[in-house]
């Protein structure tokens, strides 16, 4: 619920491609559900708990204070997390913090600076290093493309919806 709270709140604040986050929150649910779905057990809270924690971006990550906080070592930690979710804690944040990046740039038209410092990624040569590797492509560009493709299926609906009109 909590997690429903702040994109709503994100969203409000975005107002334009709220919708974007609505639907990675739901892609996010549908992976959690299928992960749930596929370990045949249900999930420990201890795990869900670190999940919440490892998202939020804008706190800098400490996985001994993470895997404190969730009642486990270091090791058993990593152990766990990654045969929960099939990924280290540490490449679980990578992705979700890339992902938020891709939708402020999708969604907003802030500074590259300040998505950066909102999705948690202090060291810009670093992040745009994971961006490309990630994506294949600079955020700067990405946003460029989005953009572009955005405008042009938004005049293909209009242009659509004119020729279907009949007028009397």
């Amino acid at each position: 619920v909590r997690e429903l709270m702040e994109v709503l709140a994100l969203a409000m604040g975005c107002r334009q491609g709220w919708h974007l986050l609505a639907l990675n929150l739901i892609q996010s649910v549908i992976l959690r559900g299928n992960m749930l779905s596929h370990r045949g057990r249900p999930m420990d809270e201890r795990l869900m708990k670190a999940e919440s924690l490892l998202n939020h971006f804008e706190t800098p990550m400490d996985m001994d204070r993470i895997a404190a906080a969730c009642g486990m070592s270091r090791s058993v930690f990593y152990v766990r997390f990654r045969e929960a979710y099939g990924l280290s804690p540490r490449t679980w944040r990578e992705r979700g913090q890339l992902n938020a990046v891709r939708i402020l740039l999708e969604s907003t038209s802030l500074p590259l600076a300040e998505v950066c410092a909102r999705c948690g990624m202090r060291d810009m040569p670093q992040f745009f290093k994971r961006f490309k590797r990630f994506f294949g492509i600079t955020p700067a560009r990405y946003r460029e493309h989005f953009q572009k493709h955005s405008k042009e299926n938004s005049l293909k609906k209009y242009s659509q919806s004119s020729e279907n009109k009949s007028f009397v």
